[in-house]
């Protein structure tokens, strides 16, 4: 029992941790490197490490959080990440199944893809709805998702390339025949 509460509590601290870490970087970070997706990238990760399913429940309380600080319509990231992690991870447990830093790579810019367009379409959705005179630049808005995409698919690949040497299951064994 003690057991379980502990990792409860680090579980609840780390997704503290990483919304602030999120918002520190998106806050702090000088222009095109304040594009990542901490969120997205530690997702990714999670999904190659440890391959299970957990992580649709994380990524739901992860971006609940996140929602609170947003200006969006309730419900504009949270909906879009929640079905992105869940194709991501079904892609990554029936596709991609090797543990490879170009498989990361490419599990990141597929869920990024999917995230960014359920978020358009959301937004655009909102702004065809609602009585509010909400204009989307769509041109500045694929410049920006083009940016996050390409910071946060370079950051996954050299983090997971750091994660190789320390996580003795991501490490390449040969086998001799």
């Amino acid at each position: 029992m003690l057991k379980f509460i502990l990792k409860t509590i680090i579980l609840i601290l780390g997704i503290i941790a990483l919304i602030f870490l999120h918002l520190g970087v998106s806050f702090l970070l000088p222009e095109p490197i304040n594009k990542i997706n901490i969120i997205i990238t530690f997702i990714t990760l999670f999904i190659v490490i440890r391959e299970t399913g957990v992580v649709i429940w994380i990524s739901l309380i992860l971006h609940l959080f996140l929602e609170l600080y947003a200006v969006t319509p309730f419900g504009s990231i949270l909906f879009p990440s929640v079905i992105a992690t869940l194709i991501t991870y079904w892609i990554h447990r029936d596709v991609l199944t090797n543990r490879s830093w170009y498989a990361a790579a490419a599990l990141s810019g597929i869920f990024l893809l999917i995230y960014r367009i359920g978020y358009t379409l959301i937004a655009s959705a909102s702004q065809i709805l609602t009585t509010k005179h909400l204009t989307i630049n769509y041109t500045n808005l694929a410049k920006t998702f083009l940016w996050e995409m390409g910071c946060t698919i370079i950051l996954v690949t050299i983090l997971y390339n750091i994660l190789v040497l320390f996580i003795k299951r991501l490490q390449k064994t040969i086998i001799y025949s």
